[in-house]
């Protein structure tokens, strides 16, 4: 199996993806996985940093002293509130412990209505529920429970769709339930025309200890797969993230799409 880095990295560098992995079984197995309970109390831990006003937000268990916007999200949010009368009520699927929300919330605050309900494993449901939670953000088990308390009108999935066994099948099943707008950010695909890829994540020790499986996708295909199922692809923006698997490019991406009805 290839290591997932460029032939010319410098010695040390960091491999950030290593592998061509024939199954999601196969990667899991050579990877510690995203349920590890360590990597929740760090997120905790820095995001309750952001609560309290120590820092000023988290991503990936990263406090900073500085928003880092990753303004192809803002845009798509700020589009989607503006085509909805000033108001958003969005699912933020995988969405950790409001990263996204915290990071974004001083834009959205002109907002005539706002409701940012995080979809998350049991056990982030549990410390959002109880140390996170306020007005606007919610926490719930399954999209199906977030809707059982109101409809959205967007569903958000930041740095998720990659790191999913069957994340064509996941898809699927979000744009089925048939909300506005879906909003894909920091979504890795190849640059070139290549197929599919199972990798491994191995997280840079200064973050935490942890890997897990992750998918690189074919661009076109995944395009084609959405004007299938009956959206339109609004934008498409090129996220700041880039890599390099075995010399192939590789750029995150963020995608607005529209229901077509």
């Amino acid at each position: 199996m290839a290591d997932g880095a460029p032939e010319d990295r410098q010695p040390g560098e960091h491999v950030w993806f290593r592998g061509d992995f024939q199954s999601w079984a196969a990667a899991r197995q050579a990877s510690t996985g995203y349920d590890a309970p360590a990597i929740v109390e760090k997120v905790r831990a820095a995001t309750l940093k952001v609560v309290s006003g120590e820092a000023a937000c988290e991503r990936d268990s990263i406090a900073f002293e500085r928003i880092e916007y990753s303004l192809p999200l803002l845009v798509c949010l700020l589009y989607a509130a503006s085509r909805s009368e000033n108001q958003l009520n969005i699912i933020d699927f995988g969405g950790s412990l409001g990263s996204s929300y915290w990071q974004n919330r001083h834009f959205l605050a002109h907002l005539r209505h706002l409701r940012w309900s995080v979809v998350e494993q049991p056990h982030f449901v549990a410390v959002g529920q109880s140390e996170i939670a306020n007005e606007a953000l919610r926490f719930y088990p399954s999209i199906a429970a977030s809707l059982a308390e109101g409809p959205a009108n967007a569903i958000l999935l930041s740095s998720v769709l990659q790191y999913l066994e069957e994340p064509f099948t996941v898809l699927a099943s979000i744009l089925a339930i048939g909300v506005q707008f879906v909003m894909l950010d920091r979504t890795s695909f190849f640059v070139d025309d290549l197929p599919d890829r199972i990798t491994v994540e191995d997280v840079h020790p200064s973050v935490y200890e942890g890997s897990y499986p992750a998918w690189f996708f074919n661009l076109a295909k995944f395009r084609l797969f959405v004007q299938a199922s009956g959206y339109r692809i609004v934008e498409e923006f090129d996220s700041w993230e880039d890599w390099t698997i075995d010399c192939h490019p590789a750029q995150n991406k963020c995608f607005l799409l529209e229901h077509a009805g």
